[in-house]
């Protein structure tokens, strides 16, 4: 646990992270994730396990992430996430309750 708490903003650490290949931020408290994670282009595995989001952002994943293959996100409070996460090869939703037809 990294023992972060309420909304990533949508800068944090981006300039730094540009060839960050897996983001690991499970069992946190976060309630929402900025837009910044789009603008990673080499991400493959995002895990946002174990927090409180409601919703994933509109432009993550976006057209910058073409590697992007796994996205984990059991274990929040997922309401609705953007049509582009249809496109990743796997994503866990393991106990949040929504479906795939619950699309922006």
């Amino acid at each position: 646990k990294n023992k972060l708490r309420n909304s990533l903003n949508t800068d944090i650490g981006i300039k730094h992270w540009l060839d960050l290949r897996v983001l690991a931020l499970d069992g946190n408290q976060l309630t929402e994730i900025g837009e910044g994670i789009g603008l990673l282009e080499h991400l493959e595995v995002l895990h946002l396990r174990q927090n409180e989001l409601r919703e994933i952002p509109e432009k993550v994943p976006s057209g910058r992430n073409g590697r992007l293959r796994m996205v984990s996100l059991s274990s929040n409070r997922l309401e609705k996430f953007p049509v582009g996460l249809t496109e990743v090869n796997k994503i866990g939703f393991g106990e949040s309750a929504i479906s795939l037809r619950e699309v922006y």
